[in-house]
C-alpha cells in the first residue's frame, strides 16, 4: 500500500486540530519556545496523540479540546506522557488514569 506523502498528512492534523486558547494548563512550561500546544476533538486527539513521532517532528503538544472536562492536573499529566513516554512522575499517575477515563468516556458518547 502507497502512504501519502508526510506534508499531506501534516496538514490534515493541521486541519483536524487547533490552536490552544490563551488558558493553558497551570505551570505549563513548553520544552523550548517554539513548541507550541493544539487541541483536538476526541477522536482526533485518539489518533493524533498515537503519532509521536509527528508530534515531536512538529514540535506540538497536544490536548484534547477545553470541553472534554479535564483538570488542569490532568492537562498536565497527558503532556507529561507525551515528553516522556513511561516516566511520568507518581505524583501525575492518578491524574493520567482519570483523564484517560474520561477521554474513553468521551469517545465511547461519540460513537
Amino acid at each position: 500500500m502507497v502512504q501519502p506523502p508526510d506534508t499531506l498528512i501534516d496538514r490534515l492534523f493541521f486541519l483536524t486540530t487547533s490552536r490552544s486558547g490563551p488558558v493553558m494548563p497551570d505551570a505549563l512550561l513548553l520544552p523550548e519556545p517554539d513548541w507550541n500546544i493544539r487541541r483536538a476533538g476526541p477522536r482526533w486527539y485518539a489518533i493524533w496523540s498515537n503519532d509521536r513521532a509527528r508530534l515531536q517532528r512538529l514540535r506540538v503538544l497536544l490536548l484534547p479540546q477545553d470541553w472534554s472536562g479535564l483538570n488542569s492536573r490532568q492537562q498536565m499529566a497527558l503532556i507529561a506522557e507525551q515528553l516522556r513516554p513511561g516516566t511520568i512522575p507518581s505524583a501525575l499517575c492518578l491524574p493520567l488514569r482519570e483523564g484517560k477515563s474520561l477521554l474513553r468516556s468521551a469517545l465511547s458518547r461519540r460513537l
